[in-house]
């Protein structure tokens, strides 16, 4: 009787969990995915998918946050050397630009070719949002931006992708 009692309690915490993350991963309905970016939906994390990996980040406030940016269209994608990084806040129901602290990228254009169901091609880089509010859990919003590769040639073709993170105040 006990043990099931124990069951039970962890049944409930993965269950409350599982809701937690599946709403705080979800895509917003409005069209207002990228405030500064205007591109079609579709074009919007269909060939580019971008992530925030677990065990890579803290998710605290005032650290880095490393993301893996994974190309899932037929084309290899370009991206400038800090992969357009845009990152945002969300405050009520709008989207604010954040500055980030300066990090030194690599020199000249990335690209990247799709993956192919290979785990070891990927991007990889990091943002460090300035938040003068650290006392309370926001949410951000990275955005990565960049051209279609087509024969050879780096293309007017954008694409993005986006992922939500939420960052929690230092205890």
């Amino acid at each position: 009787m006990k043990y099931q009692s124990r069951n039970n309690n962890y049944l409930i915490i993965t269950i409350l969990f599982s809701v937690i993350f599946q709403f705080g991963c979800r895509v917003d309905s409005d069209y207002k995915l990228i405030p500064s970016l205007k591109m079609p939906r579709k074009d919007i994390n269909s060939d580019v998918t971008i992530y925030a990996p677990f065990g890579w980040n803290s998710n605290l406030i005032g650290e880095p946050v490393s993301i893996m940016v994974e190309i899932n269209g037929k084309e290899p994608i370009v991206f400038s050397n800090d992969y357009g990084i845009e990152v945002f806040l969300k405050e009520e129901n709008n989207w604010q630009e954040l500055d980030l602290v300066k990090t030194k990228y690599v020199q000249g254009d990335i690209y990247l070719r799709p993956a192919e169901n290979n785990p070891l091609y990927f991007g990889s880089t990091m943002v460090d949002p300035i938040l003068e509010d650290q006392s309370h859990q926001v949410m951000i919003r990275i955005v990565v931006v960049g051209h279609r590769y087509i024969n050879e040639k780096i293309t007017d073709q954008l694409v993005a992708a986006y992922t939500d993170i939420w960052l929690f105040p230092k205890e």
